[in-house]
């Protein structure tokens, strides 16, 4: 059963990004056998609530001009200083709030990675 002892938000927008998500600036590169983030997040929903971030960033270069190769998912703990939340006041969107969150130096291990660096996408 369910108890929803975890929660989530996705991060993948980005500001001055607009709807190019594979032309993202945020980073990940693993240092000490920990992964190091990079970069910012615009329009996450439930960040309030949420207790991790699901983080579409960059691990490796694009390859043979595919530029969904490099990509990864990198599930960050929410609450550690340097994770930065800021909740955005937005016109008629009063339903769900919306944050900007930035990160400079979390680290959660290697395993919190979807299937290793650069394979977020096979396209």
């Amino acid at each position: 059963m369910a108890v929803g002892d975890f929660t989530m938000t996705f991060g993948m927008t980005e500001p001055g990004g607009g709807t190019d998500v594979l032309g993202l600036s945020t980073r990940a590169d693993l240092e000490n056998g920990g992964w190091v983030e990079r970069g910012q997040k615009l329009y996450t929903s439930a960040t309030d609530d949420a207790n991790s971030i699901l983080l579409l960033a960059r691990t490796d270069p694009p390859e043979d001009g595919k530029r969904a190769r490099g990509l990864s998912l990198v599930l960050t703990p929410r609450h550690q200083p340097a994770v930065q939340v800021r909740r955005l006041e937005l016109m008629g969107m009063r339903a769900a709030e919306r944050a900007r969150s930035s990160s400079t130096r979390p680290r959660p291990p290697p395993m919190r990675s979807s299937g290793g660096a650069g394979v977020a996408s096979t396209t």
